[in-house]
């Protein structure tokens, strides 16, 4: 079924109000939408769902974002329905760490497919480097830094308001989160004292 031309636009269906539900639970705020697209964890194509713990916002502007993601579905898409994979194991691939199995060289996208990417319009934050005025002021002080006392974060949520989920540092869903709304804590003993009602990400189980 998921091999025939044509397939994902007649199960497509995601309505703006789950929309909506997905960046609430990650703490973005829907106006920023233009900057993310609401993807499948595991993409229609291979056989995902509409649901909404399949959905996540996932960045344009970052490195490896969904245009690279988009990328390696459809290669494991073509590898299903060429018999050289099943599509338990294109699940299991998309919906763990997909980026580096993206990366490993036996399921490496071809060099067109590479060309493809490289030529997709990504959002790039731009900076402006003021002129250097040399011997007209005095050097900036420059403030010693300060060494992080506390240990790596282990786990990550957001504090919006509507959000619902955590996610431990070792399932890369947590880089969608908002910045202005992230919180980041030692042990999830320390998060859900702090957020008790929250519940893990189906997208780290």
């Amino acid at each position: 079924m998921i091999c025939k031309t044509g397939y994902t636009k007649t199960v497509r269906n995601v309505t703006t109000t789950e929309k909506k539900q997905v960046f609430a639970e990650y703490g973005i705020p829907y106006s920023r939408r233009s900057n993310y697209e609401v993807d499948h964890l595991i993409s229609l194509e291979l056989g995902g769902s509409n649901d909404i713990s399949n959905l996540w916002p996932e960045a344009y502007g970052i490195n490896n974002g969904s245009r690279v993601k988009d990328v390696f579905e459809n290669k494991l898409h073509k590898q299903v329905c060429t018999g050289k994979m099943t599509i338990d194991e294109a699940q299991k691939e998309i919906s763990t760490d997909w980026l580096t199995h993206y990366k490993s060289p036996q399921t490496k996208p071809t060099k067109a497919a590479t060309n493809s990417e490289l030529a997709a319009p990504v959002f790039v934050p731009q900076i402006t480097t003021a002129p250097v005025v040399v011997n007209e002021a005095p050097a900036p002080t420059i403030l010693p830094i300060t060494p992080p006392t506390q240990e790596a974060p282990a786990y990550y949520t957001s504090s919006y308001g509507s959000a619902k989920l955590y996610y431990p540092a070792s399932c890369s869903a947590w880089r969608s989160l908002s910045p202005k709304y992230l919180k980041s804590f030692g042990s999830l003993t320390d998060l859900l004292q702090a957020y008790p009602n929250r519940s893990l990400s189906p997208q780290c189980h």
